[in-house]
């Protein structure tokens, strides 16, 4: 199948409608299922416990119909209203998307082919496989791509030149994304913008037959391309050492945040609660009860931690047995990887921040840099290709720390 080309002047409304109709649909149902069971068990806890209209020592109702109406405003009313208001805060927060991102400020042109999605922004061009986007949301005017909920990629159909092409790419989707979500109601009319021409150029690859905007999609009469081409073939232990240093460097903090707050979190928690419930010393009253779970957790916390590492270092020992050679393709636009006939590459404003020790450059990408891209120095042709890697990888990360000198 030939590839599809959107090249995209946005609209503010548009991002900002396509990313609320993802976060709709992936995410908003279950963080409003969690606030109304937290309003309901709050406010319900107060109802029984110090309004005074149940009587807990006998059982006794001392008023039935204020009783009744209390339990009616604790079950429904006051977990509704807080989920509605948490809610219409999300629903702000998320209808800033287009303020938040300056990359759908200018133009971009997307690619869909049978690899993945090419995109190419002002600010550099990456590419993502269809593995790696989770959903597909197709709204009435709009085909919405998303990593995640709130990484989304939003594809206007009047980019389009008919209904014969929006219908093209809505099969070729759901051939490719593992969940696609479609709206139910009634598609309305799309004034299409596009004309139908033979060929569009990006970065120096002419890809046919695509759609594009009336304005010109003008080809990249760029500059010569620099970059730098790396081969990889890992040796023993150059992997497991990358995966230890980012374990205790960037996961082990976060394991010990959480590990932290799942104890800490009650007894705040249980000071609160009993505020509002009327039980005084509820915190102490847990903890002399339940002191010994507490204590229990520290060793269970501890084996977690431990077999996460142990999952680590094992998968990075078989990567080192059935490796394969990979190419690093550096640029002032992003990193590209290329391992046999599949190439990805990513822009610069993916990665989150680089390390530099004393045997390799690691490239940290995805969301909180929870994945990497490690490239011994010994696979440097010289000193001068090194440098080169060195200077560009902290020229365009944000953050770029020397871990060892």
């Amino acid at each position: 199948m030939e590839n599809i080309v959107f090249y995209v002047k946005y609209k503010v409304e548009e991002v900002n409608q396509g990313y609320w109709e993802v976060y709709r649909r992936l995410a908003l149902p279950r963080q409003l299922v969690a606030v109304y069971f937290f309003a309901f068990a709050v406010s319900f806890g107060f109802v029984i416990l110090r309004s005074g209209l149940l009587n807990l020592e006998t059982g006794a109702i001392v008023d039935e119909g204020r009783l009744v109406l209390s339990l009616f405003l604790a079950c429904l009313g006051i977990p509704s209203l807080a989920a509605g208001l948490v809610g219409m805060a999300l629903y702000s927060v998320v209808m800033n998307s287009f303020s938040d991102r300056p990359n759908f400020h200018f133009p971009v042109v997307y690619i869909l082919s049978e690899q993945g999605v090419s995109i190419s922004f002002a600010s550099g061009q990456g590419t993502m496989e269809w593995n790696n986007l989770i959903a597909c949301v197709e709204t009435g005017r709009y085909f919405c791509l998303a990593a995640s909920a709130t990484d989304v990629f939003v594809l206007p159909k009047r980019c389009l030149t008919s209904d014969a092409d929006v219908e093209k790419v809505r099969h070729f989707l759901v051939s490719k994304v593992r969940t696609y979500l479609r709206h139910s109601g009634i598609d309305p009319v799309i004034n299409y913008e596009s004309a139908r021409i033979l060929a569009v150029e990006i970065d120096g690859i002419v890809h046919d037959g695509a759609a594009a905007s009336n304005d010109q999609v003008e080809p990249e009469k760029d500059k010569e391309a620099v970059g730098l081409a790396v081969q990889v073939i890992y040796q023993a232990g150059e992997v497991k050492e990358a995966e230890r240093l980012f374990f205790f460097r960037k996961r082990m903090p976060v394991l010990a945040l959480f590990y932290l707050s799942a104890i800490g979190i009650f007894f705040p928690m249980a000071f609160v609660l009993s505020q509002i419930w009327g039980v005084e010393h509820l915190a102490y009253e847990i903890f002399e009860n339940y002191g010994w779970l507490f204590l229990a957790m520290l060793p269970v916390f501890f084996m977690h931690a431990l077999w996460l590492y142990a999952g680590t270092q094992a998968r990075a020992a078989e990567c080192e047995v059935n490796q394969e050679p990979f190419v690093f393709e550096l640029s002032e636009q992003g990193c590209g990887v290329r391992a046999q006939e599949h190439f990805a590459m990513l822009a610069w404003w993916h990665f989150e921040e680089g390390w530099e020790t004393k045997e390799a450059l690691m490239l940290l990408f995805g969301r909180l840099g929870r994945a990497m891209y490690v490239i011994p120095k010994r696979a440097f042709p010289d000193r001068r290709g090194l440098a080169f890697a060195q200077d560009l990888v902290s020229r365009k990360l944000k953050k770029f720390k020397k871990l060892e000198e």
